[in-house]
């Protein structure tokens, strides 16, 4: 396969390190989007990495029943739940076909946090400059507030720190950070020259904006859905983290590295948290949207927004 893809990266204007990164992508199709041809163009290819469409066994009324009895557990009372859009399974066939299988379906409640709620649940709350921050606008006042939405929640875990080296284990985004630091959308200053070229870490808010976030949106079909305003695809806010964290994946705030959150902090900076020795899932502060670090990582997230009936 290595020579057909240098073919078609030189006929469709690519250097022969494309293949590279073409042999990790999941299906002949993205290979097909990534080059720009038509996707009809290159599944005469033999693949030694066919796509192999898996449905996950997705039942509706078990997977509303399983967030209600999560949130009534959270919160010690009922909480209602929404119907998952058709939206949310497809997206879900899509993504395992792209190898994409690292979202999780949640249920994120129509709620308001507040520094003095008191939750079942809610154990290990954002630490007080978080609400100060709120409190004197530098972060949006509804920023605490869930909406009632269902997400497609990258459930991976976050690494430990070794000197810019760490990887999220099997990463399927891998084939993205490596295009993107190969057309230069990623940028490799220096100082991040240990930080392996597949690695989320490194990835200035701004270029997962620009680069990442498209990027996976064309790979999960959702470019006509997300300009129409059904679907985002952006990092969780702080609420949304911390949320998840105490609700079904503590192991968000057990690791001595960071996560890039999709908070705006005044007009430049984003909000960052989620480093154990900071106070783990209590743990957020702010940084410039254009930095990159080789501690400070991001997960996407997949938000399915309310449609008016």
């Amino acid at each position: 396969m290595a020579a057909d893809l240098e073919r078609l990266a030189r006929e469709f204007g690519q250097d022969e390190r494309f293949a590279a990164f073409a042999a990790g992508l999941k299906s002949q199709a993205a290979v097909a989007r990534q080059l720009g041809a038509p996707e009809t163009f290159v599944p005469s290819l033999p693949s030694a990495t066919p796509t192999v469409w898996v449905e996950r066994d997705l039942n509706i009324t078990q997977l509303v029943e399983r967030e209600h009895n999560a949130l009534k557990t959270f919160f010690g009372k009922e909480v209602p739940v929404a119907q998952p859009p058709a939206l949310l399974a497809e997206t879900l066939r899509v993504a395992e076909g792209e190898g994409l299988s690292i979202f999780q379906p949640l249920y994120f409640p129509a709620i308001e946090f507040k520094q003095n709620s008191r939750f079942p649940g809610w154990s290990v709350k954002p630490e007080e400059w978080y609400w100060e921050q709120i409190k004197g606008g530098r972060v949006d006042k509804d920023a605490a507030k869930l909406g009632g939405y269902w997400s497609l929640f990258d459930e991976s875990r976050r690494p430990n720190y070794d000197n810019g080296k760490q990887m999220f284990k099997d990463d399927p985004l891998e084939a993205i950070l490596v295009m993107g630091r190969h057309e230069g959308k990623i940028e490799v200053p220096d100082y991040l020259r240990e930080v392996p070229k597949e690695s989320r870490f490194g990835v200035s808010p701004d270029e997962q904006d620009k680069f990442v976030f498209p990027a996976l949106t064309d790979s999960l079909r959702l470019f006509n859905r997300e300009h129409s305003g059904q679907v985002q695809v952006r990092r969780p806010t702080e609420m949304e983290f911390n949320f998840t964290g105490n609700l079904r994946y503590p192991y968000l705030g057990q690791a001595n590295t960071w996560e890039w959150l999709h908070d705006s902090f005044g007009d430049d900076d984003r909000l960052v948290g989620g480093c154990s020795d900071g106070g783990g899932l209590a743990d957020v502060s702010d940084d410039w949207h254009g930095n990159r670090h080789d501690d400070t990582a991001f997960r996407p997230e997949v938000v399915f927004l309310p449609q008016a009936a």
